[in-house]
């Protein structure tokens, strides 16, 4: 599979603000289009001279739902923050806000534009209706790959840096982008719960028929949980809110997490022990593979 940094950049964004190469790159900022085809508008020279380095495509005649269009190269500036209305609060419930730039940015926020140490891109859509699924994990498996090159970044939204517009919004599926990220701004952990500290084999549960499964805790859904509902049972998540489980994907044995209130009788298993080992192990080499996140021992 091709890397989005090495695709071609069909719609090349009208504004390129000069060479990136001084600057160290310490946040990916995420935005909402509010609109469709958003490559081609931000390649014909938009009003307040924005300009991202990538866009999330929903589907159109001219592109796919998720797909990831390269518009300026990563080492160009974009102009996607106006450097002249940097926020100095946060809303009233913390979500978005200063503290999370400052969290990314710590000594160059907030008299360096942000602009010079980012990476932006622009979701095609709407911030009141959040990305599509698609969108959500192109979103993320592009954060993956950025994240693999750029060490210190962590996720941001557009109203982490002002305060004018709800870009990129609070949806349900916009917070699942984020969390399968690893989080936003200040709540970002390099951790995420694919695997806990909790392992514990030989234990079992029942699982509630038609709960979701989660890739990771308050990320996206990959399925339901179907018969048989008894699953092995490896711990919960950091809050307590989820639980890890045994599962199957395409057939294939593997962990997921289902919201704890989903799981009850959690029992020691009868002999012999039907423990997840296997499950984990395999959960372990796709995570690896996919480079999505990193796996706690």
């Amino acid at each position: 599979m091709t890397r989005f940094v090495d695709q071609a950049i069909p719609y090349p964004a009208a504004k390129d603000y000069g060479s990136r190469s001084k600057w160290p790159t310490l946040a990916v900022v995420w935005h909402m289009g509010e609109g469709k085809n958003v490559a081609q508008y931000l390649s014909r020279d938009p009003l307040r001279g924005v300009s991202v380095h990538y866009t999330v495509e929903q589907e159109t005649d001219h592109w796919q739902d998720g797909e990831v269009v390269r518009c300026l190269p990563e080492d160009r500036i974009s102009g996607s923050i106006n450097p002249r209305t940097i926020r100095r609060g946060d809303d009233p419930d913390g979500y978005y806000g200063a503290s999370h730039a400052k969290a990314a940015l710590g000594s160059w926020w907030p008299e360096t534009s942000p602009n010079c140490l980012v990476i932006s891109v622009e979701v095609a859509g709407f911030a009141k209706d959040g990305p599509t699924e698609a969108q959500q994990r192109s979103m993320v498996a592009l954060w993956d790959e950025l994240k693999a090159r750029y060490s210190k970044v962590i996720p941001l939204g557009h109203r982490d840096w002002q305060e004018v517009k709800a870009c990129p919004g609070r949806t349900a599926g916009m917070k699942a982008a984020f969390a399968a990220m690893g989080g936003h701004g200040a709540s970002y952990s390099e951790v995420r719960d694919v695997s806990t500290r909790d392992y514990a084999s030989g234990r079992i549960c029942t699982a509630r028929d038609g709960s979701k499964l989660f890739d990771y805790p308050g990320g996206l859904s990959i399925g339901t949980v179907d018969p048989p509902r008894e699953r092995d049972y490896l711990g919960v998540d950091r809050s307590g809110e989820y639980a890890l489980v045994s599962s199957e994907l395409d057939g294939k044995r593997r962990t997921a997490w289902v919201r704890a209130k989903a799981v009850s009788d959690i029992r020691t298993a009868p002999f012999p022990s039907l423990d997840c080992t296997d499950a984990v192990a395999a959960e372990r080499e796709r995570i690896a593979t996919a480079v999505l996140a990193v796996i706690r021992d």
